[in-house]
């Protein structure tokens, strides 16, 4: 949980600020992010859900009910990150051909945030 919210998260955001507004002007089109957009809230419902999961006291029995649904939680974020990551690797081969060295640099820059250090 903690990798999903000190990096994931945080990494989700710097793209959503810096990459996909530069994506979308070479993609000619301001809304071509908008289903990764949407794909990022999606995995923000689905880091909540395993992290309001997870605060079950230490040693504790765990319902069938509440194994069930971290279960399907975490399966539903593999499968959601999965697809997500590979189109995201189109997307920055997108970027690397198509920036100026200049531009890359700016970008990386960008995409830096406290959780980048710790992971």
């Amino acid at each position: 949980c903690e990798f999903l919210t000190e990096l994931l998260v945080p990494h989700m955001e710097a793209a959503e600020r810096a990459l996909y507004p530069e994506l979308e002007r070479m993609l000619q089109n301001r809304h071509s992010m908008t289903p990764m957009r949407r794909e990022h809230d999606e995995i923000r419902a689905a880091v909540s859900l395993l992290v309001s999961l997870r605060h079950a006291p230490a040693g504790s029995h765990v319902a069938p009910r509440d194994a069930i649904r971290l279960r399907r939680a975490l399966f539903r974020l593999y499968g959601l990150l999965r697809v997500h990551l590979a189109e995201e690797l189109l997307y920055s081969d997108i970027v690397e051909h198509g920036a100026t060295p200049e531009q890359e640099n700016a970008l990386a820059a960008a995409m830096e945030h406290a959780g980048t250090a710790r992971f």
